[in-house]
């Protein structure tokens, strides 16, 4: 009886949490940015930056840092600048990684103007290369694609 009972949580072991899929399916606030609204605010480096990533035994990683955006041939790439911590090697490892960010809210208001984006690494070749020489942090090939935008909330 034991066993049997043993053998029925086996099923709910194997579920995972979808996160990232069911997180920020609707637009509540109305206030999504664009590639070009991201780029442009992104690069005044006066906002909230997060970066999740998964360590290894699959425990959630987020890291605070400030990140370089740009456009180039219609897709918007990150730049990231990090020490070498735990957040770097998870993404030296080319796993995609969540970004959130939102501009600092003027005094007295709450931040709703913001995005989540997901990011795949950009893989080693002329791309990386030539992204690394156009973006500003001394040739940082940590570039991720922004593969999808989402809203906040």
């Amino acid at each position: 009886l034991l066993l049997a009972l043993c053998l029925l949580t086996l099923p709910a072991l194997g579920e995972t949490v979808d996160a990232v899929t069911t997180a920020s399916v609707v637009d509540y606030f109305g206030t999504v940015m664009t590639a070009e609204e991201l780029v442009a605010s992104i690069s005044t480096y006066n906002g909230f930056f997060s970066v999740s990533t998964v360590n290894e035994d699959g425990t959630p990683n987020v890291g605070f840092f400030i990140f370089s955006a740009m456009e180039h041939e219609g897709k918007l790439y990150l730049q990231f600048g990090l020490a070498e911590n735990q957040t770097r090697k998870n993404m030296e490892n080319g796993s995609a990684v969540m970004v959130m960010y939102a501009p600092l809210p003027t005094e007295g208001t709450y931040p709703m103007v913001g995005a989540r984006l997901m990011c795949e690494a950009v893989p080693e070749g002329e791309l990386l290369d030539t992204l690394a020489g156009l973006m500003p942090q001394n040739g940082s090939k940590l570039i991720y694609e922004v593969t999808e935008i989402r809203p906040l909330g």
